[in-house]
């Protein structure tokens, strides 16, 4: 499977939990709300084969709501 049919794969999968996608040098990164990373995870191991996670990380919006 190619790059761009997994990304495909992957939109296809997470549907409208998927907030935002953003690509930067050959590497893609999806914005997911917090309460939907278990479904995530389970959907991104059960439907796409995924066994290994790598990052998950966060971004400290200071001075906006919600701030994380």
């Amino acid at each position: 499977m190619t790059r761009a049919e997994l990304l495909g794969t992957f939109e296809e999968v997470l549907g409208s939990r998927l907030r935002a996608k953003s690509e930067f040098r050959d590497e893609t990164t999806i914005v997911i709300a917090r309460e939907d990373i278990r479904h995530v995870s389970k959907q991104c191991r059960d439907e796409l084969s995924f066994d290994y996670l790598l990052d998950i990380s966060s971004v400290d919006n200071f001075g906006e709501d919600p701030r994380f």
